[in-house]
């Protein structure tokens, strides 16, 4: 189970932009892998990789900052 979690995380880590997921599967690596006999060296390469790797982005920011820039011109008339 623990290795199907790592496998599983390794793909989809790339994959997640929100905060809330990115949260859920680290605590769910840091949860299942050290209980069971899989080595936590495992979880620290892991964990950098994440750390590393993926940046996690405001949807929200990003969407009002491009409103914004598009209607600029607009708000000037």
């Amino acid at each position: 189970l623990a290795k199907a979690c790592v496998m599983f995380g390794e793909i989809a880590g790339p994959l997640l932009f929100k905060p809330q997921h990115m949260k859920n599967l680290v605590n769910c690596l840091a949860v299942v892998v050290p209980v069971s006999n899989m080595p936590n060296s495992n979880l620290e390469g892991i964990m950098e990789r994440f750390a590393s790797g993926i940046t996690v982005e405001d949807t929200s920011s990003a969407i009002r900052r491009g409103n914004i820039e598009y209607y600029s011109a607009e708000v000037e008339l």
